[in-house]
């Protein structure tokens, strides 16, 4: 069954999905959990705040991040991540005809409405590249490299993302577990945490943690 399509939407990740950097780095607000709910709203530019007091990040984390902040500020939208322009429509998602149009795109399952969104390629087929926007930001990334950046900005928590594989929707198939289906496009969100609760006084600075590894090692020795 293609991915994608209005039978067989793909299913986002949730907003509390964990988040392995923000704790490792942070003031959690429960044991083990970064529970952003018991954090009063903060109000605008919180999300800017939180990305330029993260002292954990490095300056490719901290384009990027700040690129998805005003990119993606109406909702969601779908990346490749892949090396050249990949069409889509090869494998996955929907052709829509409208009364002028026809339009290809990804369907992505929404449970909070128990609707669909429909996000479309541009007039050629392809999802925009990261890789390509990277590019543009000065950076040199391979698609492993840009996966993994993408993947350090979900852990700590500025953005949510969800691969665009068979796994990720609302029908997954039943497949052996060692089987790998490597993602080229991936639905990239705000993470509505981040934009409105202020956490930029919760990050651990580097300082810190290296005093207290001093100490450690000195209690050792002791």
């Amino acid at each position: 069954m293609r991915i994608g399509t209005y039978d067989n939407p793909v299913k986002l990740v949730r907003e509390d999905a964990p988040r392995e950097l923000l704790l490792k780095h942070s003031l959690h607000t429960s044991r083990g959990v970064f529970d952003f709910h018991k954090l009063g709203d903060f109000g605008s530019n919180t999300y800017i705040l939180n990305v330029l007091f993260n002292n954990h990040l490095t300056l490719q984390d901290v384009k990027l991040a700040l690129y998805f902040y005003e990119e993606l500020a109406d909702g969601g939208r779908v990346f490749s991540t892949s090396s050249g322009n990949f069409c889509p429509a090869n494998e996955y998602g929907e052709g829509v005809h409208t009364q002028d149009t026809y339009e290809e795109g990804l369907v992505i399952g929404t449970d909070e409405s128990f609707g669909q969104d429909f996000i479309s390629t541009n007039k050629h087929g392809y999802f925009p590249s990261l890789l390509y926007l990277t590019t543009s930001m000065g950076m040199n990334l391979t698609p492993q490299g840009i996966t993994k950046l993408v993947r350090r900005l979900h852990d700590f928590g500025y953005i949510t993302v969800t691969d665009v594989t068979p796994a990720n929707t609302y029908n997954p198939p039943v497949t052996d577990k060692k089987t790998k289906y490597r993602a080229r496009l991936r639905h990239i969100r705000l993470c509505k945490g981040m934009c409105q609760k202020d956490i930029s006084g919760r990050w651990i600075s580097r300082e810190k943690k290296k005093r207290e590894i001093k100490k450690k090692d000195t209690a050792v020795q002791g």
